[in-house]
């Protein structure tokens, strides 16, 4: 029996919707009836697409790490300088407000939806950067796994309060978070460099 043809974005739809209910209500507010209604689609869908409740959950953490870290990746294309950090912490911020409900289940805390992975991930290319500039004597030295979460949690803080306010990106926010972002890199910066950051 040939099977059933589902629209071809009704995987990423569903990943979606169920992220918004995951970061609203945990694993006990994503019911998978209503996520299929919602969707114009049934039950019998998610399964097929899935398998269950726990694989579309795998999916959901799987998307949001994926599609982190590749922004993350891609804030690094133009080689390594401080500026390098800046525009990690820009892309972080970026990602995050373009998809608050996937960065919130990422941070839910709730071993169910295991966030620990995708954090994890999501510091490699940062303490790639680090290290490189640590090396080039463009960061002083420091622990790079301390200043890594350091810097990670400087910009986290940042993003979690903008996304707990609901708040619209505007010229005027993105000014203040690269001053915000300015401050932190201006603690890390060798003596030569912290001049020009100030």
């Amino acid at each position: 029996m040939p099977r059933y043809a589902y629209p071809p974005d009704l995987r990423d739809r569903l990943i979606v919707a169920a992220a918004d209910r995951l970061a609203a209500g945990g694993p006990q507010g994503l019911s998978l009836r209503e996520l299929a209604a919602s969707q114009g689609t049934s039950t019998n869908a998610v399964y097929t697409i899935f398998g269950g409740k726990p694989e579309l959950i795998a999916a959901v953490v799987t998307a949001a790490r994926d599609g982190f870290v590749a922004a993350q990746q891609e804030a690094l294309a133009d080689g390594d300088s401080l500026q390098t950090l800046g525009e990690l912490g820009r892309a972080y911020r970026r990602w995050a407000l373009a998809n608050p409900s996937l960065y919130r289940v990422m941070f839910a805390g709730d071993p169910y939806v295991d966030p620990g992975r995708p954090r994890l991930e999501g510091l490699v290319p940062l303490r790639g950067a680090l290290t490189r500039l640590i090396d080039a004597g463009l960061v002083r030295e420091v622990d790079v796994t301390l200043a890594a979460r350091s810097l990670w949690a400087w910009v986290h803080g940042w993003v979690m309060l903008e996304i707990a306010d609901g708040a619209t990106p505007d010229p005027d926010s993105d000014a203040a978070f690269d001053g915000h972002l300015r401050a932190s890199l201006v603690g890390i910066a060798s003596d030569a460099l912290r001049a020009t950051l100030a």
